[in-house]
């Protein structure tokens, strides 16, 4: 999110993390993100459910300037790690790319839904 000032009440039960650009001077759109994922270290946790890193191939994902990016899980109900993400549309190919490229998650378990560009106007 843009500005700490945003951020909005919620109930005590949800668990939530505030990622305000504001809070660090130069900071570039989903650098926090990316570093909060990133912090979790998911390495240890996927490579355990049986992930294994890849190369990144040329057709891991279109980079497409004009048009959405829906990257779609085809998982089934024995996938042991799911990861469902919606942001700027590079923000979300970035992180489907460590999830799956260093992380070792099955792309079939990542949903990456890129739902606006940074700087382009939709429609």
């Amino acid at each position: 999110m843009p500005r700490s000032d945003d951020v909005q009440p919620l109930p005590q039960a949800a668990k939530l993390h505030w990622l305000a650009r504001d809070a660090e001077h130069g900071c570039q759109h989903g650098e926090l993100l990316m570093r909060a994922v990133r912090d979790i270290d998911l390495h240890k946790e996927i490579q355990a459910l049986g992930g294994v890193p890849t190369a990144a191939t040329s057709n891991d994902e279109s980079d497409d300037e004009d048009g959405p990016l829906w990257e779609p899980a085809t998982l089934d109900d024995s996938a042991p790690f799911y990861a469902w993400i919606a942001a700027e549309t590079k923000v979300a190919m970035k992180l489907r790319r460590y999830l799956v490229n260093e992380c070792g998650l099955p792309k079939q378990y990542v949903t990456s839904m890129g739902y606006w560009r940074q700087g382009k106007a939709n429609g």
